[in-house]
């Protein structure tokens, strides 16, 4: 069982996109279902975890959860219960969680290392992410502590761009109760992809979504951003 395990999560890892890793784990579904969740597969529970919340199967993504070492990473495990809060468990608990993945990641240096490490990397990404966090939470409508305002009031927003005339339409038509207009113009402006809009323009569209009232698509949008898919 150990070494289908590693076999299963080193197939996912090598997904370059997030449709290969979706058509991996499908195609794994049953088999990682079958795995036992002990030690043994605590390593890769984080990857397995992924996939159950990636196939809506909650309550797998909650024993794989369990399974975990959060010692071992506790960046990660944080990022999968942000990732379940989006998916409706613990949704209350959002602002512990946020602190906890920025809690994780140190500060970068006041000077940047000659070379990259990938463990340097691996921070990096990982602080962008806490970025993309923060403004999910957001435009999720969940309140932000203090010093999770301050921290998000410094950091910059990657990702494509919404225009203003794009956003001023939206806001216009949720102001006239306009509903429909309001969430067809958002769809719009979504794209295929929407881990790839700017984070500060998803958590403006999330915000005119939740005003006609798609609290439900805002939470799955806010998951879909998160990009289940991909191992950081």
């Amino acid at each position: 069982a150990n070494a289908k395990s590693t076999a299963f999560a080193a197939a996912l890892k090598s997904a370059e996109t997030a449709s290969d890793f979706r058509l991996t784990a499908y195609a794994l579904l049953d088999a990682i279902k079958a795995l036992p969740k002990n030690d043994a597969a605590a390593p890769n529970a984080e990857t397995f975890a992924r996939v159950a919340l990636l196939a809506g199967d909650l309550k797998a993504a909650q024993d794989w959860r369990k399974a975990m070492d959060e010692k071992a990473d506790p960046w990660a495990a944080a990022r999968i219960d942000l990732m379940l809060s989006y998916a409706g468990v613990g949704s209350d608990k959002g602002g512990a969680i946020l602190d906890r993945m920025i809690a994780a990641v140190p500060p970068p240096p006041e000077t940047a290392a000659k070379s990259a490490t990938p463990a340097t990397r691996q921070l990096d990404l990982r602080r962008i992410e806490n970025t993309r966090a923060l403004f999910l939470h957001a435009g999720a409508g969940r309140e932000l502590a203090p010093g999770q305002r301050a921290l998000l009031a410094t950091q910059k927003s990657a990702g494509r761009g919404v225009s203003d005339a794009a956003l001023t339409r939206i806001t216009s038509a949720a102001d006239q109760d306009a509903d429909g207009e309001a969430a067809l113009a958002s769809i719009a402006l979504l794209g295929p992809d929407v881990s790839a809009l700017s984070f500060a323009g998803l958590a403006d569209i999330l915000t005119q979504l939740r005003r006609v009232g798609l609290d439900a698509d805002v939470n799955a949008l806010a998951l879909e951003a998160l990009q289940a898919w991909k191992a950081l």
